[in-house]
């Protein structure tokens, strides 16, 4: 019995991670846009409030959570996020994390953080990651090498 090869006129179209961003600075969501647009689905909320409702709407699989700027208190919105939503992945970006602040997220469960100013390469990596999706390497090596 002769196989046949099976063509596709259109390639599969590849199904985009959703990605929430809560950043209300324009212009940090405009380098989000850029970083993000042609590998994932984007959506911005301004302020931490309307998460919540969004999120009973939509299921993102990752939050993007600017700290500065938030009229929340930062700990009660991340309480928040992780007993509402313990499975989401969240990614919370801040100019600068306090120890104490990061401890305590982590017992809650929240292991992601990005410090600004960060390079678009190492953010997209990190949010790659998260998603589980493959992340190339953006480390580089010395290698010595002698010559005789």
């Amino acid at each position: 019995m002769r196989q046949g090869v099976i063509h596709l006129s259109e390639p599969i179209p590849a199904i985009k991670p959703a990605i929430l961003i809560c950043e209300a600075h324009e212009g940090l969501q405009e380098a989000f846009r850029l970083m993000l647009e042609d590998w994932a689905s984007i959506s911005f909320v301004a302020q931490a409030e309307p998460i919540f409702a969004t999120l009973a709407q939509e299921r993102p699989d990752l939050l993007i959570l600017d700290m500065d700027g938030q009229a929340a208190e930062p700990m009660v919105l991340v309480e928040r996020l992780r007993t509402a939503y313990p499975e989401l992945k969240v990614l919370l970006v801040a100019g600068q994390f306090d120890y104490d602040f990061q401890v305590a997220c982590v017992k809650l469960g929240q292991l992601s953080f990005l410090t600004k100013p960060f390079s678009a390469p190492a953010a997209v990596a990190k949010m790659k990651a998260l998603l589980g999706l493959a992340v190339p390497s953006i480390r580089t090596r010395v290698v010595k090498i002698a010559l005789s």
